[in-house]
């Protein structure tokens, strides 16, 4: 997972907002690419290792090895930093695209999808990740649903286009809804 971690924040999502957009840059110097990388896995470390309430915006700064002005210039507040910092984590580069979802079997797919999905299931990082969202899930809602829609929302909705294409390709397709099926 420290791989697909780096990975990861090391990529262009690392310098975008929540809503995807570039951050406006102000006037001055340009922004360094390397300290919003370092800035988000430091978020994102922390959150695993003490929580929301545990990373503050000091202790994040300090761990990217940036000031506290820099981690706000970027953010508006801990909870957008975070949320950012478990989007850019969670989106996984290897799940098979839409093509490949609307033309492989569910045995390709899945023989393609499977060995990478449970290593990264058994990884201590991966459900401290989980069991943090999920137990901040009351007082920080943004949390879990950017969860929701960057990690669950895409599989479900891949599951299911899988399962209904799966009786036009021969594969055997239990009697149970696409929609159970995905769900489960």
């Amino acid at each position: 997972m420290a791989r697909w971690l780096d990975n990861v924040l090391h990529s262009e999502r690392a310098a975008r907002s929540d809503s995807g957009e570039m951050a406006p840059r102000g006037r001055g110097r340009p922004r360094d690419p390397g300290a919003d990388a370092a800035i988000l896995r430091a978020a994102f470390e922390l959150f695993i290792e003490r929580g929301v309430e545990g990373a503050s915006i000091e202790q994040i700064a300090k761990r990217a090895g940036v000031g506290k002005l820099t981690v706000y210039r970027r953010w508006s507040s801990k909870e957008d930093l975070l949320v950012l910092a478990i989007e850019a984590v969670i989106q996984e580069r290897d799940w098979p695209s839409d093509e490949e979802i609307a033309t492989g079997t569910p045995y390709e797919i899945i023989e393609q999808v499977l060995p990478a999905a449970a290593q990264m299931a058994a990884s201590p990082q991966f459900r401290a990740l989980v069991a943090r969202v999920f137990g901040s899930s009351v007082s920080h809602p943004r949390l879990m649903e950017t969860y929701w829609r960057h990690y669950i929302l895409p599989r479900r909705i891949a599951t299911k286009t899988l399962l209904q294409h799966a009786p036009s390709r021969r594969a055997p397709c239990p009697r149970t809804p696409t929609s159970t099926c995905s769900s489960i």
